[in-house]
């Protein structure tokens, strides 16, 4: 099995539940920050992997590919024998994983990218940004009563909102998560386990050597 990724991308959410999931792959290094994404050994073009042209591509040992990170998402959890990894088991907690999957797929994602990456007019980009604090603070107050985010076990809802909370949110800083509480103990309790510490703690070097190049207004965003 193979996992396409490149830094700072929402592949790192798909390494983050491999690991946890105990799945053995194999990461071919890719860049999409350029105007043509290409894989880093050979500078071949990642749109003769997948049309689509972007990470994450999860190949399988068969040759079928995988795109898009709730789906590659959702296959790592049905394949995982791990403990470590919520597998859900009945309809109502898949159906739940995949909302929280589309939700922070199509809400928080999308939000870091516009917020982050565009250039808005003052009146968007002050409706955008109060629309995005009303779903963080949805998230806050989802956490006061919940350990994690689908049957109170950990998961790969959860691989991918630690993503964007942890790595993605500080490195753009459109939003400060200081007040939220909940928040800052789901973050902590996460950042405990081991993968986390390994694969998350390799995403925030990455941030933080973007946050030092980074050269104003033109700066990319994380995908």
């Amino acid at each position: 099995m193979k996992l396409y990724r490149c830094p700072l991308t929402c592949s790192e959410a798909a390494e983050l539940a491999l690991a946890e999931g105990g799945v053995a792959y194999e990461p071919v290094e890719a860049t999409i920050f350029t105007p043509e994404s290409t894989l880093v050994a050979d500078g071949s073009l990642l749109a003769h992997i997948h049309p689509k042209g972007y990470v994450p591509i999860l190949e399988l040992d068969d040759g079928q590919r995988l795109t898009e990170v709730p789906a590659i998402l959702s296959y790592v959890a049905e394949i995982s024998k791990s403990s470590n990894l919520f597998k859900p088991t009945d309809a109502l907690s898949r159906v739940r994983q995949i909302e929280w999957l589309a939700f922070t797929s199509s809400e928080l994602h999308k939000g870091v990218s516009v917020l982050g990456g565009s250039r808005l007019l003052p009146e968007a980009k002050e409706r955008t940004s109060k629309r995005y604090a009303r779903l963080i603070n949805y998230v806050d107050q989802y956490l006061s009563t919940q350990q994690y985010l689908v049957q109170n076990q950990f998961g790969v809802a959860d691989c991918y909102m630690l993503l964007i909370l942890d790595v993605w949110i500080p490195l753009t800083r459109i939003i400060d998560l200081s007040p939220h509480k909940n928040i800052e103990r789901y973050v902590g309790e996460i950042n405990k386990r081991s993968k986390v510490q390994t694969v998350i703690g390799r995403a925030k070097e990455a941030a933080r050597a973007m946050r030092q190049s980074m050269a104003g207004a033109g700066a990319k965003s994380p995908r």
